[in-house]
């Protein structure tokens, strides 16, 4: 970048070393050429400025230019550069106050009122020539040689009017949210030098105090504190200031600019009066019983967007004068968009968002590099998430009733508890299709096996699984259940019921399940229910809508009127409704239209452009278990369609010459195809020889025709497996779990398997070249998930690590000169080769384009090569889902 603006600026300017970045810009320590002096130049972000424009910014900053002053520093150049906007000041050596705050918390009373005044003085002078500045704050206070100097006066406004209120939309905000004023918090942008006045308080009571006057764990909390409550009397935090100091802070602070003192003179001329009292008891009753700001009734704006493009939907300041102190919490709603990197877009049977009953804390499943995803974890007091360590392609997560633990689903479908606190994690159980809800008894309730007619519970400190009662009223012998809730006591459940038309949001209502005596009573239309003690029930309406009702869990019927909470909320094709809310009033949903399916096969070429793959309605239910495999003539495609939870092969025409062939009759588990080197036959994973059997390898003419018949019958489940280009050998993965999954191989007609990679390290995810001299597959033995290569079937005979710093779902070009895989950087990537004298040596590598929005897993690979090489089928996995809506006090402005 520096380079950039050198050669840019060559003549004028010459950029030596950054300074410091910041929310609106960057700064940079420059020498000005012409007149051989240290200047400050700060670059506004490039997203900033093409929201601003420079002729409109450069045109409201040269209002801001003339202001002479002490104790402003001034502006000397402004302009634009390269596409860069860029002013010029001063370079001062010394510190900003915001540092001495840093370093020392409180300053003597006497020096602190003499930066006030000084400070006080030049907002004065500013103000009196029409000019707000708008973003007072320790950071923009510089002390040279002790005395206070103003920075970027008039900046604030120059971006104001020129970006007018396509500002928000770049994720930034004029202004820093401790040292607002409740009218710019409040998104108001005619503002007068009172908000100044404001800011200038809020700057004496830090220098005071130690703090500021609304310390907040992050934006939005501090935006509404901003809003809604009085600060605590300086007094009581440091009792040696003057009362009459304690006073002018008081009155600066004040949530109506009227009632704050009217000028910056007015403020400091108090300082310098013994007998100046101000009686805030008025608003310190009004700070006591946080008044209500309801958001629907008040006009809204967006007070702040700021660092990860978080955004406050704030209310109308005037409504905080209109609202009785009686009144309950304030009802806020922030808008949160996800980095690009961790989007909501793996394959979903239960919600993908979790909230710890306190609130305080959310998970989601979001994606992730080398892999499809990954569970988050994000604080509410922070702005970034981190991953959960051993979270790789999880789903489903559920807290714990205390928020210590958490439930989710691992990438062998095993029931898996993590501890929030030390990130140690166990396997309870095995064979999960969907998580339910974690009940205050320690019983975690889940779909089991391949139905979801099986709910089952275990409890959380071990024992064996519990069936439950047989639930009688059903609309079909086998009935089938969504999303659900458990009731107190674990004596029943509010579930989904789907009837005999599928599992669609038409298809669904919501059911009391008793579980002493089997009854179900219908209970609405809609699906996705949540109990939230002591009394609402939040359930998805038929159209999408979020709706809420108060309920009676003993009676279990509905007790008050049904009311939207939102609408718009995704809900996927089996009813689920991606939401989460917690005991303490915090709600979380994800926004977008009501989805038809989660998957659809698209084309993808070497730079990245997507196409559909077929005329055809071809879409997938996606799940852990799916893949797909173009014939060798690139003209079919074998995959695995899911009807809820059955799921099946078929054989597909991509040019749609014929119809759809299924390829597999029997099981409810038949996943992971792959046609036979000839085009003849197609191979898969099946459970057809019964539920509490292990999963094997078969084979099927890819006609239809003839009967299916086992490759491989083992002891323990067969997870993937793949017949050699010559058709002698079969290699195939066993062990459904991270810590036992071996690859083997054994020559047709034998019963001997070779162990190929049987060790302590997880193996899995293996491809045979399409010579069958090689076998690609994925090892964590150096610590983190690796492509590596070797012979194949003597594996004995070399060994080389293809990936570096990690790598998933290896795949091989038809004409056997390229590897593919996944790259940490979230990349597809390309791998040349040669193979002389039986070494594999790879000769370049490739990144080809992002896999954002589609299906590569890690424990099988999901996409498939084109005969020529130069295109991929894939699956898209609907977007990269990074819009979430958080709500705090949820029940707030809610009828009875």
């Amino acid at each position: 970048m520096i380079h950039r603006l050198n050669a840019a600026l060559e003549g004028r300017y010459r950029i030596e070393r950054e300074l410091g970045a910041g929310g609106m810009a960057t700064v940079y320590l420059a020498r000005d050429l012409k007149h051989d002096r240290a200047v400050a130049i700060k670059v506004l972000r490039p997203e900033l400025a093409a929201v601003v424009g420079a002729e409109r910014f450069l045109a409201e900053i040269r209002t801001t230019a003339n202001l002479e002053d002490p104790h402003i520093l001034p502006l000397y150049d402004s302009g634009e550069a390269d596409s860069f906007l860029f002013y010029v000041m001063p370079y001062v050596e010394g510190d900003t106050l915001r540092n001495r705050l840093d370093r020392e918390g409180q300053l003597p009373v006497a020096e602190a009122l003499d930066i006030v005044r000084k400070i006080a003085g030049a907002l004065q002078f500013a103000h009196d020539q029409g000019i707000v500045h708008r973003d007072i704050k320790p950071a923009n206070i510089l002390l040279r040689r002790g005395e206070p100097m103003v920075a970027d006066f008039g900046i604030a406004l120059a971006l104001t009017q020129a970006g007018g209120g396509r500002i928000t939309e770049t994720g930034l905000s004029v202004g820093t949210p401790h040292y607002m004023s409740p009218e710019q918090a409040a998104g108001e942008r005619a503002l007068d030098p009172r908000s100044d006045v404001y800011a200038l308080g809020c700057i004496l009571y830090e220098m005071l105090t130690g703090e500021t006057p609304h310390p907040g764990p992050n934006a939005q909390a501090v935006l509404a504190r901003v809003l809604t409550d009085t600060p605590r009397r300086v007094s009581a935090l440091r009792r040696t200031v003057p009362a009459h100091v304690e006073a002018v802070a008081a009155k600066a602070l004040e949530k109506l600019p009227a009632d704050r003192f009217g000028s910056a003179r007015e403020l400091a001329e108090a300082l310098d009066d013994e007998r100046f009292r101000h009686d805030p008891s008025a608003s310190a009753a009004q700070s006591s019983s946080k008044p209500t700001l309801h958001l629907r009734s008040a006009r809204p704006a967006l007070a702040a967007a700021f660092l990860a493009g978080l955004v406050v939907a704030a209310v109308a300041f005037r409504a905080l004068a209109r609202e009785k102190p009686s009144a309950p919490a304030p009802l806020l709603r922030f808008a949160v968009e996800l980095p690009a990197d961790q989007g909501i877009s793996s394959p979903q049977v239960g919600s993908p968002v979790a909230l710890s009953p306190d609130g305080r804390l959310m998970v989601y499943t979001g994606s992730s590099s080398a892999s499809a995803w990954q569970l988050w974890l994000r604080p509410t007091s922070g702005l970034r998430a981190t991953p959960i360590p051993g979270s790789q392609n999880g789903l489903t997560p559920v807290f714990s009733p205390d928020g210590s633990r958490l439930a989710f689903i691992g990438p062998d479908r095993g029931l898996r508890v993590v501890e929030m606190g030390s990130g140690s994690s166990r396997v309870l159980g095995g064979r999960v299709v969907s998580l339910l809800d974690w009940s205050p008894g320690g019983w975690i309730y889940f779909h089991a096996g391949q139905t979801f007619g099986d709910i089952r519970r275990i409890h959380v400190d071990g024992g064996g699984v519990d069936s439950l009662p047989v639930i009688s009223g059903a609309p079909r012998p086998v009935p089938e259940w969504g999303q659900g809730s458990t009731l107190p006591g674990d004596r029943g459940m509010v579930l989904t019921r789907f009837s005999g038309a599928g599992t669609s949001l038409n298809a669904a209502e919501i059911v009391v399940v008793d579980f002493e005596d089997g009854t179900v009573t219908p209970l609405a239309q809609g699906s996705a229910p949540t109990f939230v003690p002591p009394d609402r029930l939040l359930w998805a309406g038929p159209d999408g809508s979020l709706l809420t009702a108060r309920f009676d869990p003993d009676a279990g019927v509905l007790d008050g009127p049904t009311e939207a909470l939102a609408d718009n909320v995704v809900t996927d094709a089996n009813a689920t409704m991606q939401y989460a809310v917690s005991e303490s009033g915090s709600l979380v949903y994800r926004v977008g239209s009501v989805a038809g399916s989660i998957g659809s096969l698209v084309w993808v070429d070497r730079e990245g452009i997507r196409s559909p793959a077929s005329d055809l309605d071809v879409t997938l239910t996606v799940g852990l278990w799916d893949a797909i495999d173009l014939s060798p003539d690139g003209r079919r495609v074998a995959l695995s369609l899911a009807d809820g939870p059955n799921s099946q092969v078929w054989a597909v025409d991509l040019e749609g010459g014929s119809p759809p062939r299924r390829i597999s009759y029997d099981g409810t588990l038949n996943v992971r195809p792959r046609w036979t080197a000839g085009g003849d036959s197609i191979t898969y994973i099946t459970n057809a020889a019964g539920e509490t059997t292990p999963t094997q390898f078969w084979i099927r003419a890819a006609d239809g025709s003839g009967t299916p018949s086992p490759v491989v019958v083992q002891e323990r489940e067969v997870e993937e497996g793949m017949l050699s280009p010559d058709g002698e050998w079969v290699a195939f993965r066993v062990g459904g779990t991270a810590s036992g999954r071996d690859i083997f191989a054994r020559r047709r007609g034998e019963d001997e398997d070779r162990p190929l990679f049987s060790t302590d390290a997880d193996e899995r995810a293996f491809t045979l070249s399409p010579d069958g001299r090689w076998i690609a597959y994925v090892s964590n033995e150096t610590g983190r998930d690796e492509i590596f290569v070797t012979p194949f079937p003597d594996v004995r005979a070399g060994k080389w690590q293809i990936s570096s710093g990690g790598g998933a779902a290896p795949a091989w070009s038809p004409a056997g000169s390229e590897l593919f895989f996944a790259g940490t950087g979230g990349e597809v990537v390309a791998v040349r080769f040669t193979t002389d004298r039986g070494s594999f040596v790879v000769s370049s590598s490739t990144p080809l384009f992002p896999i954002g929005g589609l299906l590569v897993g890690p424990n099988q690979t999901t996409y498939t090569v084109a005969p020529d090489g130069d295109r991929f089928l894939m699956i898209s996995i609907g977007g990269e889902g990074r819009e979430l809506v958080w709500v705090q006090n949820w029940t707030t402005g809610l009828g009875g």
